[in-house]
């Protein structure tokens, strides 16, 4: 755990970024040293603000809402999660990416109808 500790502390954030410790670079780390956790959620959330909506996974949903809240600087809500095995929950994540594609604003945001928020629930 000391090691995850020195990543964070020794954190430097880019001129002009909000300062958030290297998430990804933390779970890489943790993949290399296989210790995967045994389950994780596939995520949807609402920036309130400009009404787009993330598709995402993490292990801890509500922290990575709190992380997310402070990278755009907008409140995000929580729609839905649902708990998969590890490497599922990827499966399920990179489906509907692939099925948003065509409503994709940037990386893991989408402009989505509630009709389509339905259906990727109702898919789970």
């Amino acid at each position: 755990m000391g090691y995850y500790i020195d990543i964070l502390k020794n954190w430097k954030s880019p001129a002009g970024f909000v300062n958030i410790p290297p998430v990804v670079r933390i779970r890489r780390e943790i993949r290399r040293r296989g210790t995967l956790p045994e389950k994780q959620s596939v995520y949807i959330m609402k920036a309130l603000g400009s009404g787009l909506y993330k598709i995402g996974i993490s292990v801890h949903p509500n922290q990575r809402r709190t992380e997310i809240q402070y990278q755009v600087m907008d409140e995000i809500t929580i729609i839905a999660t649902k708990e998969y095995e590890y490497r599922q929950a990827a499966e399920m994540e990179k489906d509907l990416h692939i099925t948003f594609a065509r409503d994709n604003v940037y990386h893991e945001w989408f402009d989505l109808t509630d009709e389509d928020i339905a259906w990727a629930v109702a898919s789970w």
